[in-house]
């Protein structure tokens, strides 16, 4: 899943390590910033609108089994 917001953009991994990337000063993304500390209030809102997008947009699993 990836989201951006303004000039980050940031990807969550299944598997492996997040990326974050400031496009402005690294356009062609070769420095992930995701261990950055100046990045972790951004990071943490976009975690939260990426969770929420999610929420608003998947399917509901069922509590019980569907007898079809």
């Amino acid at each position: 899943l990836m989201i951006r917001m303004g000039n980050l953009k940031y990807t969550k991994r299944m598997a492996g390590k997040d990326e974050l990337y400031d496009l402005s000063s690294d356009p062609d993304e070769t420095i992930n910033q995701i261990d950055n500390p100046a990045y972790s209030d951004d990071i943490l809102t976009m975690k939260l609108r990426m969770l929420d997008w999610y929420e608003e947009t998947c399917d509901c699993i069922p509590n019980r089994n569907d007898k079809r």
